[in-house]
């Protein structure tokens, strides 16, 4: 089915009529001018892309901007907390069970935390890493969000859902 509701619903308003929007990541000032500019609450976000699309800027680009916009992810705030933290910690989405050895052996070697559960995420990220996780449970959200919207499926919230295991 197709999905008519645009992605940027899911944005605050008020950063997208704001001059702040430009500061997100990806986005600048020209691009957000331009989204300002379009009716970009009657189009679906493969439109709203669509229509700001151009030589300068690639289709590419252009949805990683909304996206960031959706999740509101400042330029500024990804470069201070990636020059602090790079890689916060690994989240499994599935494995294999022949797999498990292998997670076990990297889970006692590596200095950043692996999380196979989400509930246990919280006891096991650092304050550093607390806004990525942020960012992370946004983006589960919204992805639940658009699936229900677009097919009626319910999923387990992000605190619930747990890897994949394939079983050989």
């Amino acid at each position: 089915p197709y999905l008519h509701q645009s992605v940027l619903n899911f944005a605050d308003i008020e950063l997208l009529s704001s001059h702040t929007a430009s500061a997100i990541m990806d986005l600048g000032p020209e691009l957000t001018n331009r989204l300002l500019k379009l009716p970009w609450y009657s189009l679906s976000f493969r439109e709203t892309v669509e229509q700001l699309s151009s030589k300068t800027y690639t289709s590419s680009r252009i949805r990683r901007g909304l996206l960031h916009l959706v999740l509101g992810i400042y330029e500024t705030d990804f470069k201070e907390h990636y020059s602090q933290c790079p890689a916060p910690y690994v989240k499994i989405l599935g494995l294999r069970t022949s797999a498990s050895p292998l997670l076990k052996a990297i889970k006692n070697n590596t200095s950043i935390p692996i999380i196979t559960k989400p509930a246990s995420a919280k006891k096991l990220i650092t304050r550093k890493s607390q806004w990525y996780h942020k960012i992370d449970l946004k983006a589960d959200l919204l992805y639940q969000s658009l699936l229900y919207q677009k097919t009626g499926k319910k999923l387990p919230g992000p605190m619930q859902l747990s890897p994949v295991i394939i079983k050989e």
